[in-house]
């Protein structure tokens, strides 16, 4: 079956860590025998066309120089949007080169696979013009803005109406498309999956405690209340260190942040390979991730695997993850003092930590593996 995948987000070379959850999925189609055919936006660094792992990645350049252009990558399309002049100008480009290249190259294929609504915009047309059908993923942060902007919802609504099957990579984020009309025996729920290979237990010995968070830099990760949690724990067990992967709009002020409260243990890693971040699990007590709102966080699936005990608010995708005081630890979202409470009553019982470890992986492995996605996304491809 020769599919073509319609993204906004993609890895731009292996290693990296956006849309990874898009080339994961097609690295398995390809392994199982599917033909998985990317389009995508370029970035200043790639090339208009290359395989990778059996996968045919066409890349669409949309401004020139490729240096200005703004829509995609960096902390996602909604906040570019928000933040940059520039990329809304950009927009109505980069939707005519996308629609172009999915017109050129979708002809004759067998199904259309849109991930994040954007793209299934782009697809709901070149569907409409070869009658082929389209199935669309939203991974979260597409359908979590709707709730900002009622053109967005009416927007999301034309779209999802029109395509044949709805995938949603959590409960929550089902219910959320249900309560915005669409029916719920249009919607699959298949979440991210995790490499089992490249995250899994390994022996931690070091001295100190240190505590993870990965992500976008951004008012909806809520790291801002996991540095003001950390000023509590200093007080109660000393010097333990916060590292902070990924970059975003608030790094400058979470920095301020940490200078104001004299915290001088917070390590601002900026964007490292995909590939490294085991590594950095591996070196860390406590995963934590106090985001405002989420759709399945894949950098949580990963600490998980790698055994390390998780610390999360309970929202979004997270619940479908984490079972309270099982597999990790559910707080409320902006609750810095409640937080810290929970870090330090972690840090002090190596036996809960180990335990909770345990079950975040056994719990990833009988769940989330992307050998259960594929074969999860291949049905749904062969009923449409």
């Amino acid at each position: 079956m020769r599919i073509f995948m319609l993204t906004t987000s993609f890895p731009r070379e292996k290693g990296d860590f956006a849309g990874i959850f898009v080339y994961e999925l097609a690295k398995g189609l390809v392994r199982i025998g599917y033909d998985i055919n990317v389009i995508c936006p370029s970035s200043v660094e790639t090339k208009g066309f290359e395989v990778m792992d059996g996968i045919k990645i066409y890349r669409f350049n949309y401004f020139i120089p490729r240096i200005l252009q703004k829509v995609a990558y960096g902390s996602g399309i909604f906040l570019n949007l928000r933040k940059s002049i520039l990329a809304k100008l950009e927009l109505p480009l980069f939707a005519f080169f996308f629609l172009i290249k999915a017109v050129v190259l979708c002809k004759g294929c067998d199904l259309i696979h849109a991930h994040f609504v954007f793209s299934g915009l782009i697809g709901i047309f070149v569907a409409k013009i070869y009658k082929i059908k389209i199935v669309l993923t939203a991974h979260g942060s597409d359908i979590n803005y709707l709730e900002k902007s009622g053109l967005l919802r009416r927007t999301c609504l034309f779209i999802l109406r029109r395509v044949c099957r709805v995938i949603a990579v959590s409960n929550s984020l089902k219910h959320k498309m249900v309560e915005i009309g669409i029916s719920s025996c249009k919607i699959t729920v298949i979440p991210n999956g995790v490499n089992l290979q490249n995250f899994k237990p390994r022996k931690r010995d070091k001295v100190g405690f240190q505590l993870l968070w990965v992500g976008r830099l951004i008012e909806e990760k809520g790291v801002v209340f996991l540095i003001e949690a950390l000023k509590w724990v200093n007080e109660e067990i000393p010097h333990t260190k916060l590292i902070l992967i990924g970059e975003g709009e608030l790094k400058e002020r979470l920095k301020r942040l940490s200078r104001h409260l004299a915290l001088y243990n917070v390590d601002f890693m900026g964007e490292v390979s995909h590939s490294v971040i085991s590594g950095y699990m591996e070196s860390a007590d406590l995963f934590i991730l106090p985001s405002l709102q989420e759709g399945l966080p894949l950098a949580l699936l990963e600490a998980m695997a790698m055994g390390l005990p998780v610390i999360a608010t309970s929202v979004g995708g997270i619940k479908d993850v984490v079972i309270h005081e099982k597999t990790g630890i559910l707080i409320p979202p902006k609750k810095p003092r409640l937080l810290a409470e929970k870090i330090i009553y972690l840090l002090k019982d190596e036996d809960l930590r180990k335990k909770i470890g345990e079950n975040g992986r056994r719990r990833v492995e009988e769940h989330f593996t992307w050998d259960r996605i594929v074969k999860d996304t291949s049905r749904v491809y062969n009923w449409v």
